[in-house]
């Protein structure tokens, strides 16, 4: 096979009927190395002749078809074996995204005669579902959307069976040879699907032809009596559908693992259907937006300012309610390196550990109260501007090249110089000479553009090494310098700055570029270079340079260190600078002097980008990303390190908005105000307790609704507004006392809002978004950190106090103890120390407690500690560098076998590196190592397929292809949930928690003649329940936790599912597998929780469950009862966008008019912002 591959990559589509055959009949479903590149060959060469057309000879397309069709077959046999196959295959078609699939023509395809027409329309509806757009999307003619819709309608519901086979050519025909496929068993009728999803793991359907397939194979398969005896090795056939089943040996009882394994082993498509979701009804408590919020008070100063912001809020408030709460209540969230924040001479107060590095970045978000709202946010590689709704614009960071624009004080004296902080903000003030308005920034590395109101003119400050400024006087400019740009080319579109150079864009399609000669992306005469004897890389232009570089017009232009994207009218981009690590997307490393259009990303609509110091990111019309360049911290958002030299597809759970990138990171707006992020911990915005890189996008800041985002090198802003959320409990088996029917943690989270909630047998702590951490519950053994307290039980939440003043980031809570990371990096503990899981050492001798928060100084000499996951009776910790360490009992501390029973300190686990992220269970750990390899140890199943009574004392490898977004553990089992949202689970299953159907021992194996023990009972039962692999439970999750007895997922729309024990109506119930859950309010008697509850006038969606939290014994949601929908946060972003573009008020005839931003965007022209929707303001012009 891997012999074919080779040949195929290398151009020989002759082989892909051999290949074809050969994924038909394959002996084993395991992973090559090879397999990867066939998928993505195969989705690229059906791009690329959906591009080309129709193009050449008859004969030539007639070959280039069949072999199109072979390798839509291709797919969609990976795609309906399940297991790792099915995960690649998928993954390389999400690659593509919506653009990709439209570019590939598939229309053409529907010409195929049967039954290959079957694999074209199945394979078309593979892709709606996968995408989750309608078939419409990538489809022209209306006769094949059809078609395609029906196949999804007709699809039953019960036992699929898949019919793919291989196509051959004879005389210019196609014949395919059919293989009967079944894609799912039932086990003892007790698993149905229900339509939620299929065999191709994509809920998608298949059609009537499928029926007669299966009713005319009927009689071939008899259903049998599974075997009595359990065992690994897999049948040679499955044994449902054997005629003469003698043989005595079957599959772990589990399911639908058996059917996993069946595919990986014979490729067959025997993969289940997800089970629907039957309904759970969870009464809410009460309400968190019925307690009273004190409101932010803020000094805006002057009456001036004072009156247009209160007209602005009046007057947003009927028009945009989102965007007049930002006005009220937003605030500029911070991150990353603490120079670009707060300026060189600042460190985080307190600390006492100097000389570490990483100790200079802020690990926790720094939250920005500005006098005026802030609308427009800009940075340079160590510095932060702001742009207010009055115009104003403030800096803070390093000013080492006058960057900040501070070199005068105020317009009535010019002269004077100033470092003065505004006290209500902590920013600097740049004052400008003239009466001009500022409507946009751009930052450089280490200057600033302000462009003007009217787009004449504008301001430039900073470094001026080799023109970056336009002075011929000094290398440095401390002060904003007013340039005239009337007489260049019209009105200023769009600009850029890189690290020695910059652009404008002018209305008429022109550019203008000056600065560094290599990035001038136009050949200049000798005279217009300054320094010519220098050195090729100070050689510059201090003077514009306007020309017209290609034939499209030109809107938007983005800048990174030394390259630069261009992005025109019809959605195409063109590159040139200093390519590094393929950040051009040309396909090739070197030098490009001027504009080259990337041809890889002719297929999209290009709408935005962003570019890092070394990678770019660009965004098409459809709210799709690609991504090209360096990868070593994950900052592309795909899976593997190696740059990338063409763009590739960011798969993400919802339409992007908006994109910002750095030297390390990338950030990610969603549609409905989400930030997705992925890089180094250092500076994509990823607080403490998740990992130290993220090579797959994930969530951030989620307490907030972003509205635009901000990148510098190693640091990032992000304009928000907190959302208004409550914390339920899904299950909880003591119950906070209530007090006026209010749950004792409400009116702190509706306060403060939430982070997390952790908590061990009978306590929980609370952490908010100010860094203070609360705790309740049993207080026996010094778990709550309360100090010396006497109760053994705490009914009210209590703060916890650190010492020197230090806030809490993130905390993880043991069985009886509590380790949490400081907003200083340092790590505490406090609680029970029956097995020196404090880490305190002697400091704390082993079998005693600890009542407050202790500092573990064992970390004082490490890299910083970003993540720990608390056992039962020992911890693990991650530093920056990708060490684990472990502590507390010794036989879960995965150092092999030892002599002692605990180690009391922290210690490096030498047989795991690069490691990005870890978490805990009670008895268990995993470890998520940078190249996606997943490492278990503790009690089982640990997912390698050892039984529940089997222990590893050192870390095993658990087989799992698809790149993980997210690991995450409950006490007795583990989850993953991958980079499309498929949640896979394994372990303990004897509570139903892990939402797969369990069978009863009875049922499995035959009764032993000699009576057994309860203790051999309980053995069995345990066995016969667990589930050994990773097995697919549910798709497009969002986020899950387990519990001792339950699991609860969130899914991307919002809604929420439970399994396992819980409680209902008083009563304890079973799910053995998820049920959906459904809000309902006690007041409201028979009717369900209103579908918005959020202020009149403003665009809500009904209740939104957005995260989830586990405890030892109990789960925990965050519901959010206000979350404004995706046109509401369109809105507010367009009208942030426009509303410096023009007065917003007019004197005319001495009354005041309102503008609306639609004439304002009409007036100005089309931006590269165009592909949000015009302002939902009114024009109140009479």
């Amino acid at each position: 096979m891997q012999g074919l591959i080779e040949r195929f990559v290398r151009g020989d589509k002759s082989v892909l009927p051999q290949i074809l055959s050969t994924v038909e009949s394959q002996a084993s479903a395991s992973v090559g190395q090879w397999d990867d590149q066939l998928y993505q060959h195969l989705v690229r060469m059906l791009v690329a002749e959906g591009r080309r057309g129709d193009s050449g000879s008859s004969r030539r397309q007639a070959q280039e078809k069949e072999s199109c069709l072979h390798a839509i077959c291709i797919l969609i046999t990976a795609v309906g074996r399940g297991g790792p196959i099915s995960s690649l295959a998928r993954h390389a078609l999400a690659e593509a995204g919506v653009g990709g699939c439209r570019t590939m023509n598939l229309d053409r395809y529907f010409s195929a005669p049967q039954p290959v027409l079957t694999s074209v329309v199945r394979f078309a509806a593979v892709l709606a579902k996968l995408l989750r757009v309608r078939a419409s999307e990538f489809l022209t003619v209306q006769e094949n959307i059809e078609a395609v819709e029906n196949e999804e309608l007709n699809r039953p519901s019960s036992r699929r069976h898949s019919s793919v086979g291989t196509v051959t050519s004879e005389g210019g025909h196609f014949i395919r040879s059919v293989a009967s496929r079944s894609n799912s068993f039932a086990m003892g009728g007790s698993y149905h699907g229900g339509g939620a999803s299929t065999g191709d793991g994509f809920g998608s359907a298949v059609g009537n032809s499928r029926r007669t397939s299966n009713a005319s194979n009927a009689s071939m398969r008899r259903p049998v009596t599974l075997p009595q005896t359990a065992s690994f090795v897999p049948l040679d056939q499955n044994p449902l559908f054997m005629e003469d089943c003698t043989t005595q040996s079957w599959l772990q009882p589990q399911f639908p693992t058996p059917a996993l394994l069946f595919a990986k082993q014979f490729g067959e498509a025997c993969v289940s259907n997800l089970p629907p979701m039957t309904t759970h009804v969870v009464t809410t408590e009460k309400p968190a937006e019925e307690i009273p919020v004190e409101t932010k008070q803020m000094d805006f100063g002057s009456s001036t300012n004072l009156r247009r912001i209160h007209d602005a809020r009046v007057f947003e408030h009927q028009c945009d309610p989102l965007f007049s709460r930002y006005l009220s209540d937003g605030v500029v969230l911070m991150w990353g390196n603490v120079s670009a924040i707060k300026g060189p001479t600042s460190s985080p107060a307190g600390s006492s550990r100097d000389g570490v590095a990483e100790r200079s970045f802020a690990l926790s978000h720094v939250k920005l109260f500005t006098p005026v709202p802030v609308v427009t946010i800009r940075c340079g590689s160590f510095s932060c501007y702001f742009l207010t709704l009055d115009n104003g614009v403030y800096s803070c960071g390093n000013n080492d090249f006058g960057q900040l624009g501070i070199g005068v004080r105020s317009k009535s004296d010019p002269t004077a110089g100033s470092n003065e902080k505004d006290s209500r903000s902590g920013l600097h003030r740049v004052y400008f000479p003239s009466d001009d308005k500022v409507c946009r920034l751009e930052a450089g590395s280490s200057f600033a553009i302000a462009l003007t109101t009217g787009g004449k003119s504008m301001y430039v400050w900073g470094q001026n090494a080799v023109g970056q400024c336009l002075s011929s006087t000094s290398s440095i400019v401390k002060a904003p310098e007013l340039i005239d740009v009337s007489d260049r080319g019209g009105t200023i579109m769009s600009g850029a700055c890189g690290q020695s150079f910059a652009a404008l864009v002018f209305s008429c399609g022109s550019i203008c570029t000056w600065g560094s000669l290599k990035m001038l992306g136009v050949t200049i005469s000798p005279e217009g270079i300054r320094d010519v004897d220098a050195p090729d890389d100070y050689k510059c232009s201090k003077s514009f340079n306007v020309f017209k570089p290609i034939s499209e017009r030109i809107v938007a232009l983005r800048a990174g260190e030394w390259h630069c994207l261009a992005i025109t009218s019809r959605g195409s981009v063109y590159s040139w600078g200093v390519d590094h690590c393929g950040r051009l997307g040309l396909g090739e490393v070197g030098y490009v002097e001027k504009m080259r259009r990337i041809e890889a990303l002719d297929g999209h609509f290009i709408v935005n980008a962003s570019c890092g110091n070394y990678h770019s990111v660009v965004l098409t019309r459809e709210g799709d990303i690609f991504a090209f360049g360096e990868n070593k911290c994950g900052q592309l958002g795909l899976p593997t390190a190696s740059p990338r030299l063409f763009p590739g597809h960011v798969f993400l759970p919802k339409p992007a908005v908006a994109l910002s990138c750095g030297r390390e990171h990338t950030c990610l707006l969603l549609e409905d105000g989400d930030v997705m992020v992925c890089g180094s911990l250092q500076s994509s915005g990823m607080e403490l307790g998740y990992g130290n890189r993220f090579t797959i996008p994930r969530r951030t800041m989620q307490s907030y609704i972003a509205l635009s985002l901000a990148s510098g090198e190693m640091h990032g802003m992000a304009t928000c507004l907190m959302r208004s959320v409550s914390v339920l409990a899904t299950h909880n088996p003591n119950p906070f006392p209530r007090k006026d029917n209010r749950c004792p943690m409400d009116e702190i989270v509706a306060q403060h809002g939430v982070r997390m909630v952790s908590g061990g047998k009978g306590f929980t702590v609370l952490l908010t978004e100010n860094n203070q951490a609360y705790a309740a519950g049993q207080a026996g053994m010094g778990q709550l950190g309360l100090g010396s307290v006497t109760a053994e039980h705490v009914s009210s939440f209590a703060e916890i106090s650190l010492p020197k003043e230090d806030g809490v980031v993130t905390v993880s809570c043991g069985h009886n103890f509590v380790i949490a990371i400081s907003t200083l990096g340092t790590v505490y503990s406090w609680g029970s120390n029956s097995h020196g899981q404090l880490g305190l050492g002697d400091a704390v001798p082993v079998g005693e407690c600890a009542s407050s928060p202790q500092e573990i100084e064992a970390f004082n000499s490490t890299k910083q500690i970003v993540q720990v996951a608390c056992g039962g009776t020992f911890a693990i910790a991650l530093s920056l560098d990708g060490k684990v360490y472990s502590w507390g009992e010794a036989r879960y501390c995965s150092r092999g076998s030892a002599e002692k029973n605990c180690f009391p300190m922290p210690e490096v686990v030498s047989s795991l590196e690069n490691i990005i992220c870890v978490a805990s269970g009670a008895e268990h750990a995993v470890a998520l190592s940078s190249n996606n390899v997943l490492h278990a140890w503790g009690r089982g199943p640990l997912g390698d397929g050892g039984a529940a009574s089997d222990f590893a004392a050192s870390p095993v490898v658990v087989t799992f292809a698809p790149p993980i977004r997210q690991i995450g553990c409950g006490e007795f089992n583990t989850f993953a949930i991958t980079n499309i949202g498929d949640l896979f689970v394994w372990g303990s299953n004897e509570n139903g928690q892990c939402g797969v159907p369990q069978r009863s021992p009875a049922s499995t194996f035959a009764a032993s003649s000699d009576a057994k023990t309860d203790g051999e009972e309980e053995a069995a039962h345990q066995d016969t329940s667990a589930v050994l692999f990773p097995t697919l439970v549910s798709d497009s999750v969002r986020d899950a936790a387990f519990c001792s007895s339950c699991g609860v997922l969130v899914k991307e729309d919002g809604t929420s599912a439970v399994c396992g024990r819980l409680k209902k109506d008083g009563e304890e119930v079973l799910y053995t597998t998820f049920v959906l859950q459904v809000l309902k309010d006690p007041s409201v008697q028979g009717q369900e929780s209103s579908s918005s509850t959020g202020t009149k006038g403003v665009d809500c969606l009904k209740n939104y469950v957005s995260r989830c939290f586990r405890c030892h014994d109990s789960l925990f949601t965050t519901l959010e009862y206000r979350r404004p929908s995706v046109s509401a946060v369109r809105g507010a972003r367009g009208n942030m966008v426009m509303c410096l573009g023009f007065d917003r008020e007019k004197e005319e005839g001495g009354s005041k008019t309102m503008v609306s931003f639609r004439e304002v965007q009409k007036s100005r022209g089309s931006v590269v912002e165009h592909n949000f929707p015009a302002s939902v303001l009114k024009n109140k012009k009479k």
